[in-house]
């Protein structure tokens, strides 16, 4: 019997269902498929336990396996079939390489594989669609893997050094965000749209997650760090490089001067600014101001106030050297800018 909802809740769903569903009961069928099944694998295992998987990841184990299990054991004489576990099969199958030492003879794979579309059997299928569905969610992937691996674990390490606690609960919980996102019909984008809509509720709460443990780690790290000669109207900049290898490439800083510097407004017109860049070796370092913009911007204060700013945000480009797993420091010296020379080709 099948049987249709028709309720509205469920049209863009799969809704045919069999009902009373019949059970194939021939021995015979189960005998010569159990055949198959260990022709196919048997020649490729390094071992005497072959593994066969039952159903898949989207529905309920069958109620009539062991039963059927049962009746095939009575019948073969090649083995026995066990119902078992993963984490027992591996198990067994482990123990039984490292006593016969088969496990130092393996081979070794790597990269993506992408051949075994092409190369392998039907039992290892490899839907080349789903490199590019959904697209989107693999770049949030990527994005939120980014920000755990290269920012909110590396600068949480640096403030387990300095003796913090290092935040294990905040990072898992971003982690398991992530990895239930990457189930294979997830991240493979074979899903209906409502499964779209939370595994970007997912990619989100990671990225909060990283972005306030990275903010936090970074907001301690630098009140530890010597600004004693940045002067009194000079600014600071730290430039972090989290990756294990040493950086040199411009980087684009915004620079925030205070309006009550003076240095901004001229009677009714407002001056161009410029800024010198110094490293913390003083030497000169070349700069270029890529934009400006007069705006009120909000320092938070540490129990949920706020001090507003009358400032001038200078974007800056500079050339910046940064070691592996450290930082650089550079002193920033805004000036008002010098009208620039300029002469005339026109005949007196």
């Amino acid at each position: 019997m099948i049987a249709r909802l028709a309720d509205t809740y469920s049209t863009d769903d799969m809704n045919y269902h069999v009902l009373r569903q019949p059970i194939m009961k021939s021995m015979e069928s189960a005998l010569k498929g159990m055949e198959t099944l260990r022709d196919t694998v048997k020649d490729k295992c390094s071992t005497k336990h072959l593994l066969f998987y039952q159903g898949f990841d989207q529905e309920n184990p069958d109620p009539h396996i062991p039963d059927l299990v049962e009746e095939i054991n009575k019948r073969i004489d090649y083995g026995k079939i066990t119902i078992s576990s993963l984490p027992e099969v591996v198990q067994t199958i482990r123990k039984e390489m490292e006593e016969s030492g088969a496990d130092k003879n393996l081979l070794r794979f790597e990269g993506e594989m992408l051949s075994v579309e092409t190369k392998a059997d039907a039992f290892a299928p490899l839907y080349i669609g789903v490199f590019s569905a959904r697209m989107p969610l693999k770049l949030q992937n990527a994005d939120c893997q980014h920000r755990l691996e290269k920012w909110a674990e590396p600068t949480s390490a640096w403030q387990l050094l300095q003796g913090k606690s290092y935040p294990e609960t905040l990072l898992r919980s971003a982690w398991k965000e992530i990895l239930q996102n990457q189930q294979h019909d997830g991240i493979g984008g074979c899903h209906i749209d409502r499964v779209q809509l939370a595994m970007e509720e997912r990619y989100r709460s990671a990225n909060d997650i990283s972005e306030c443990v990275t903010r936090d780690n970074l907001k301690d790290l630098v009140t530890r760090i010597d600004y004693s000669a940045v002067g009194s109207h000079e600014l600071g900049v730290t430039v972090f490089n989290s990756t294990s290898a040493p950086r040199s490439e411009v980087v684009e800083v915004a620079v925030d001067i205070p309006i009550a510097w003076g240095l901004r407004n001229y009677g009714p017109y407002k001056k161009p600014l410029m800024v010198e860049v110094f490293d913390a070796a003083g030497n000169s370092v070349r700069s270029q101001v890529l934009g400006t913009e007069d705006d009120t911007f909000y320092a938070y204060l540490k129990y949920g106030n706020a001090i507003n700013v009358e400032a001038t945000r200078l974007r800056v480009a500079i050339p910046v050297e940064v070691p592996a797993f450290g930082y650089s420091t550079y002193r920033v010296v805004p000036k008002q800018a010098a009208s620039r020379r300029w002469t005339t080709s026109a005949p007196p």
